[in-house]
């Protein structure tokens, strides 16, 4: 068995950060969705994930659903216009995210990018099933060309929260933004469930939020993403782990008494918040990468 770098996961983060060249080509790349009602944060973590891991050297392409192509733009006019009749805002959904999946996300997974996509086909389940679509049916439809996200971000909000959030950051609620359809759409996104879902609450710091959402990252599909096997599974061979040889780690799993790890001292600090331990790792990871560690 081989055993993770001691003491922490932000080790790990770090290690893997570390471990390969300067622009850090996955042996595969993995799709992360982040969801919730308008408010919830979506955009705010997924700006400040795609900063973190860009700036530990990974290949990171964000991206937002409606897209600004041809059918998520006729999308978003209806949405401070008048909306579609529920038939052809569903058919409108599946043509922009078929085009989404076809243009952008499929090509970047298999270039071995992490792709972050603000809302995906779980809103379109979540606000089209509020209006009285079937929402198992939304996602059966979707997942027939869509891949499944690796990792599944819940942020929950109140409604009264979103909607106040929306005013302060100078807009006015559209027409996919009124109380009564945001409390069915909350509803429904709260029966999402499965193995690679994390819901947090997206009441609690910003800086909170990222940290939990980079610790899900690595505790999940980056370490698949990493794993040197062909096909990935749970249990761990010494001879498979990339973490062996990496920044100072041997062979036994224990670390070289001529190797001072630079992120030793980061981790002793009691003084520093697991988010500014995070801070200071991607810090420290790029001096290291860049040769002036």
């Amino acid at each position: 068995m081989c055993e993770s770098p001691p003491t922490s996961p932000l080790v790990d983060l770090y290690f893997r950060a570390c471990q390969l060249p300067p622009v850090r080509q996955l042996p595969r790349g993995f799709l992360i969705a982040i969801e919730g009602i308008d408010g919830a944060g979506k955009t705010t973590q997924t700006a400040a994930v795609r900063e973190k891991l860009t700036a530990l050297g990974f290949t990171v392409i964000a991206s937002k659903e409606p897209t600004t192509g041809p059918w998520g733009q006729k999308i978003r006019d209806s949405a401070t216009t008048q909306r579609m009749p529920l038939e052809d805002e569903l058919a409108a959904f599946l043509e922009d995210r078929k085009q989404h999946v076809a243009e952008l996300i499929s090509p970047a997974l298999a270039n071995g990018t992490i792709v972050i996509v603000d809302r995906y086909y779980f809103s379109n389940a979540a606000y089209q099933g509020a209006a009285g679509v079937d929402p198992e049916k939304i996602i059966r439809d979707n997942e027939a060309f869509a891949p499944r996200p690796d990792l599944l971000i819940m942020l929950d909000v109140p409604v009264d929260v979103g909607l106040e959030r929306i005013r302060t950051r100078g807009d006015n609620p559209n027409l996919f933004e009124r109380r009564d359809a945001l409390e069915r759409c909350k509803a429904i996104f709260e029966t999402f469930e499965g193995p690679w879902t994390l819901r947090l609450d997206g009441m609690e710091a910003v800086d909170v939020v990222t940290a939990r959402i980079l610790r899900a990252i690595h505790d999940g599909p980056l370490f698949k993403a990493m794993c040197l096997k062909v096909h990935y599974k749970p249990e761990c061979e010494p001879e498979h782990c990339s973490l062996r040889s990496a920044c100072g780690y041997l062979e036994t799993g224990s670390l070289s008494p001529t190797v001072a790890p630079p992120w030793l001292s980061v981790l002793d600090d009691e003084s520093k918040t697991d988010e500014e331990k995070i801070d200071a790792l991607v810090t420290t990871a790029r001096a290291e990468r860049n040769g002036t560690g």
